[in-house]
């Protein structure tokens, strides 16, 4: 199962890779709108995505929150 991820804890995870929006969008093959809608937490991060943000983290050497 797939545990959710919160606003906060997409843009700190972002943040500790050192990637902009645009650059973090384009590493998880989504869009920057996406992304912002995301982060403010206007829209609910889905589960396609938390799966390739968790493995662009650990490819990284980044924990999750």
């Amino acid at each position: 199962m797939v545990r959710g991820m919160t606003a906060q804890e997409l843009k700190s995870a972002r943040k500790k890779l050192g990637m902009t929006q645009q650059e973090f969008a384009d590493a998880i093959s989504g869009t920057i709108r996406e992304l912002r809608s995301w982060e403010q937490g206007v829209n609910k991060v889905n589960k396609y995505a938390i799966i390739v943000i968790n493995q662009l983290l650990e490819r990284n050497g980044v924990k999750h929150e």
